[in-house]
């Protein structure tokens, strides 16, 4: 581990620039690898699906999604540290409350054991070079409510990107550098990194 750190000290201490897509992953260079700040920039990432909404689509897409049952999106590869069991706790939640919502994960596979409850529709890992199921991801973005992503650690998060392009509101925990990507009360919500379920269900 120290030999790690001390490989990116030493690169990013010899680099005559440095690009970094998050403002927290900036400061990360300055504080714990002793960066000079001079020499920083930072260039916020693009989305990783093509296409998206046009801002002309956008107020009738809206309209239909609001006239629709609550659909949240999660999009993540790691089931637990993206927080999976956390969103389905949130979609357990709602229905509890008598709000009809369903609970799209893509990306990954419930453990071993783990009981999907009604409402869960898992999809699996979706290959952006498969134009069907780039298709599909697509469809997902577009029809859903909100993106949901209750992640325990995150750099940046290029699905945020993602849900802007397709002008999908976001929640998720002010934690890394999500807050360079999420503007809190413009194109999603922030929420504390201790708050619980039921505090989601709330916000929702």
């Amino acid at each position: 581990l120290w030999m790690g750190h001390d490989a990116d000290r030493r690169g990013l201490n010899k680099a005559s620039r440095l690009i970094f897509a998050s403002e927290w992953a900036a400061k990360s260079a300055v504080m714990d690898y002793n960066c000079d700040a001079r020499k920083i920039d930072i260039v916020p990432l693009g989305a990783n699906v093509e296409g998206g909404v046009s801002e002309g689509d956008l107020d009738g897409l809206v309209l239909k999604r609001l006239a629709s049952p609550l659909k949240l999106l999660l999009i993540g590869v790691d089931w637990e540290r993206k927080g999976c069991e956390f969103a389905v706790e949130v979609l357990v939640e709602l229905r509890r409350r008598g709000v009809s919502a369903r609970l799209d994960i893509v990306g990954c596979e419930p453990p071993s054991g783990f009981s999907v409850p009604e409402g869960v529709i898992c999809h699996g890992f979706m290959n952006k070079r498969d134009l069907a199921q780039v298709d599909k991801l697509r469809q997902l973005l577009t029809e859903a409510t909100v993106l949901i992503l209750p992640t325990k650690a995150e750099c940046q998060g290029i699905v945020f990107n993602e849900a802007a392009a397709f002008g999908l509101p976001v929640i998720a925990p002010d934690t890394g550098g999500i807050g360079s990507v999420v503007s809190n009360g413009v194109t999603g919500i922030l929420m504390k990194v201790e708050a619980l379920p039921t505090d989601w269900c709330d916000c929702i």
